[in-house]
This record gives structure tokens, sequence and C-alpha cells, in this order.
């Protein structure tokens, strides 16, 4: 599915109103030109002299993550924007990541049954040594992150996660890009299977799992 921030819409945190920027390289282009990038001799935008271009760091032993790497450098070519791939292997790239020396990276998050682990630590200002590798830093979206984890009312946290999710899309600190399908299958035997849509959620399912001798 593709993706429109952080929630799945499998999780309740899930807003359908918010939509996905649409693919549309003429449009990027022209903004491209319009901020007074023109093609070089080899394709490449240039501004000022210097080339669009830079490096994306990813984990060289995931591979879907080096095939979105790929389609990645691939769709900016065709608007004249050069990437230059980085693999790294894992202890590298975790390094370099927290320490936010990249200019660009291709990561996958795995999500949580509930919103607030990791949309507070991705987002929250407070986490520019945790998980804020993107150095985002919005008051709003703190006060709602803070006014979310304050509530255990399901309806006035999702109203906290929707009015977050608008403003995280419109400030694009990511660009967000799809949550995998995942398929569980289960014996009959097995009592209690509630899939959570998280990544691996399947290990955090079986906890409530009853064999029932059937």
């Amino acid at each position: 599915a593709v993706s429109t921030g952080q929630f799945p819409p499998s999780s309740w945190a899930f807003d359908p109103s918010v939509k996905a920027y649409a693919y549309d390289p003429n449009r990027a282009k022209a903004l491209l030109a319009e901020a007074g990038f023109k093609p070089g001799a080899d394709g490449v935008l240039v501004k000022d002299g210097k080339r669009f271009s830079f490096s994306v760091r990813h984990d060289q032993a995931n591979q879907s993550v080096k095939d979105t790497a790929v389609i990645i450098q691939e769709y900016l070519k065709r608007v004249g924007v050069e990437v230059q791939l980085e693999p790294l292997d894992w202890p590298t790239f975790v390094k370099k990541l927290f320490a936010s020396e990249f200019e660009g990276i291709v990561v996958g998050w795995t999500n949580h049954h509930d919103p607030d682990p990791f949309a507070y630590t991705i987002w929250h200002s407070s986490q520019w040594k945790g998980r804020n590798f993107a150095h985002y830093k919005n008051p709003r979206v703190d006060e709602l992150l803070e006014q979310a984890r304050r509530t255990a009312v399901i309806g006035e946290r999702k109203k906290h996660y929707a009015e977050f999710s608008k403003i995280l899309m419109e400030d694009a600190p990511y660009v967000f890009l799809y949550f995998p399908q995942q398929v569980y299958v289960t014996r009959q035997s097995y009592d209690g299977f509630v899939p959570i849509p998280a990544f691996a959620g399947v290990y955090q399912s079986l906890r409530a799992v009853r064999w029932s001798g059937k």
C-alpha cells in the first residue's frame, strides 16, 4: 500500500483523509526550473555551478531496501537529479544513521501496534539524539504527540494523531513510500491469534495464542 505517513491503513491511528503526493515528473521539473536549476551537458541539473547530486545510504543486506534505492535513483534521474547509492554493512549503517551522517537514506521502520513508541521517538524534537535522525522540529507536532500521550481515550488520541499526520505530510521531513503486505497462516488449533499491523508483529500476536488441542 502507498504510504501517507507513518501509520498503516490497518492502524486505528490511520487517517484516510491524508493523501499521498502524486507522481508527477513534469511538475517536479517545473518546480526545479522555477528554483533556478537548469540541465547540464549530461542532463543533471545545475544551479550556481553546482550539480544536483547527492548520496543515498542504505543497508546492503536488505533486498527490498536495495531495490527501493535503485528505483528512487531511477525516478530522480528522470527529472535531472543524480543519486549515488552507498550500500553499507548493517553496523556501519546504524552508526551513521544515529549520528545523522548522511545526505539521503533509505530506511524501513517496523512500527508498533500502539502509535506512540515510534511516533514520539522519531518526530518529537527532544529525540534528536535518538531516532529523530532528520532533526525534525515542529512545535505543534511536539504538542500533539505529548497530548496523545496524556490521554488513554482512543477517540482523543486519534484526533491528535490525525492532525499530526496532516502536518507531517505537509512538512515532508521524510518521503514516505509504502507499506509491505504481510500474510499470516496459522493452524486452526491455535486460538486467540489477532494480527498486529507492524513488521514482525506476528511475534507479538503469538503471546495471546492458546493451543486448543483440536
